[in-house]
C-alpha cells in the first residue's frame, strides 16, 4: 500500500469515526475476539526472532534513505531500489523454508504478535497518513482476518520458530507498531521447518572469502548470504555454531564452483551427494588405462601412416616375395594377405594404446 492508498483508506475509515481523531491519543486496542497465535515457549528463540524483526526495521530505514547502497544482497532489493523484497529477504536469511503447498496447515483467522512479525517499513508510515488513528483502528480490527472483508492481512507462520511473515498487508505491520499496537488480525497459514538436528552450519573460506554454509540432512547445501542475521537466529533455534568443513565431504572449492554454476537458477543449492558422485566420476576419468583403438571414444587416425604401414608394407613384402620366390607366388601372396589382416586386427584390438579413462568407451 503506497502513501496515496494509505491516505485514501484513512479518509474512508475516518468517516464513521471522527471522534477518534478529535479526541487525540492512541487508539484503544481490544478486547479482541480472535485467538492469539502461539509461539514456542523458548526465551532464547523469542529473543532471536524479535532481534531479527528490529534489524529488518533498521535495514528498511537505511534502504529507504538510500544509504549504504551495494551493501545488501542484490536479491533483496525491490524494483525501485528503495525497498526490500520481504520474500527474498526471508528465504535468504532462513534457508530451506518449504515451498508453497509443502508442510502447510489449513489457514485460520488469528492475531499475530507484532513483536515477532516481519514487515515492510520502507514504503510508508504514519507521517504519510491524514488520519492515522482511524486507519490504525481499521487495520488493527479483527475484521481484517475474516473472509470477504476488505483490506485483509495474510501471514505465513513458521511455526517451529514463531516467526510471522506477511504475504498480504506487509506495510501495515510497521505502521501499527508506530501506533502502539501489539498485535494485528490476519489469516494465518502455519509452515513447517526442519528441526535443528537436521541443520548444520559450516564456516568456510573459498578463495579466501569467509562464508557460512547451511546443510540440510548432510546433503542439501545453501550459502547464507547474510550470515550475520541467519546464524544468531538459527543458534536461538538450537542449531550449533558454525563448524569446520568435514574432510570427507567434497572439497570447499568444488562446492563453491557448483554454487557459482547455480546462479540465475533460483535459490543456489548444491546436492552434496550428487556432487560427490560427479567428482568421483571425474577423478576416475583422469586415470591412465590401457586400451585399444576400438574402445577409444575420440581419436584421429593418421591415414598416411595407416596406409603406408598396413597396406604399403604388405604390398612391398608381396613384391619382394614374388621376386625371391618366383615359383611360389601364390604362397607369398597368401602370406602377405594374412599378414596384412593380422596386423590390422592387432592394431585395432590389442590394448597397446594408453589413454585417459574418460576417453574410453
Amino acid at each position: 500500500m503506497g502513501s496515496t492508498a494509505a491516505a485514501a483508506a484513512a479518509e474512508d475509515a475516518a468517516l464513521g469515526e471522527p471522534e477518534l481523531e478529535e479526541a487525540g491519543g492512541e487508539p484503544q486496542w481490544g478486547p479482541w475476539r480472535l485467538p492469539a497465535v502461539t509461539v514456542p515457549d523458548n526465551l532464547r528463540l523469542q529473543t532471536a526472532v524479535a532481534r531479527l524483526v528490529v534489524q529488518k526495521q533498521r535495514i528498511d530505514a537505511i534502504v529507504r534513505e538510500g544509504q549504504l547502497d551495494g551493501l545488501w544482497p542484490a536479491s533483496w532489493l525491490g524494483l525501485d531500489g528503495r525497498s526490500i523484497d520481504l520474500t527474498a529477504f526471508v528465504h535468504s536469511v532462513l534457508p530451506f523454508i518449504p515451498e508453497t503447498g509443502q508442510g502447510q496447515s489449513p489457514t485460520a483467522a488469528g492475531r499475530v504478535n507484532l513483536k515477532f512479525t516481519l514487515g515492510d517499513d520502507s514504503r510508508w508510515d504514519r507521517r504519510q497518513v491524514a488520519r492515522p488513528r482511524a486507519l490504525a483502528a481499521r487495520l488493527g480490527a479483527d475484521e481484517r482476518a475474516l473472509a470477504g472483508q476488505p483490506d485483509q492481512a495474510e501471514v505465513s507462520l513458521i511455526s517451529p520458530l514463531g516467526l510471522c511473515v506477511p504475504t498480504q498487508g506487509k506495510s501495515r505491520v510497521g505502521f501499527l507498531r508506530q501506533m502502539g499496537a501489539a498485535s494485528m488480525a490476519a489469516r494465518v497459514t502455519a509452515l513447517a521447518y526442519p528441526s535443528p538436528s537436521q541443520l548444520g552450519l559450516y564456516a568456510v573460506a573459498p578463495g579466501g572469502q569467509a562464508q557460512v554454509w547451511c546443510v540440510l540432512g548432510q546433503r542439501q547445501l545453501r550459502r547464507l548470504e547474510a550470515h550475520w542475521l541467519s546464524v544468531p537466529l538459527l543458534n536461538g533455534y538450537g542449531v550449533p555454531e558454525p563448524k569446520p568443513w568435514p574432510e570427507n565431504w567434497p572439497p570447499v572449492e568444488a562446492v563453491a564452483q557448483a554454487l557459482a554454476e547455480c546462479r540465475g537458477k533460483g535459490v543456489p543449492e548444491v546436492d552434496l551427494l550428487g556432487l560427490s558422485h560427479r567428482l568421483t566420476r571425474q577423478a576416475q576419468g583422469m586415470r591412465w588405462v590401457s586400451t585399444n583403438l576400438l574402445q577409444m571414444r575420440n581419436w584421429l587416425p593418421r591415414w598416411r601412416f595407416f596406409l603406408s604401414s598396413f597396406i604399403g608394407l604388405p604390398l612391398l613384402l608381396l613384391v619382394v616375395a614374388m621376386l625371391a620366390l618366383p615359383r611360389a607366388i601364390e604362397a607369398a601372396a597368401v602370406a602377405a594377405i594374412l599378414g596384412f589382416a593380422g596386423g590390422a586386427v592387432a592394431a585395432l584390438a590389442v590394448p597397446w594404446v594408453v589413454a585417459r579413462q574418460r576417453d574410453v568407451n
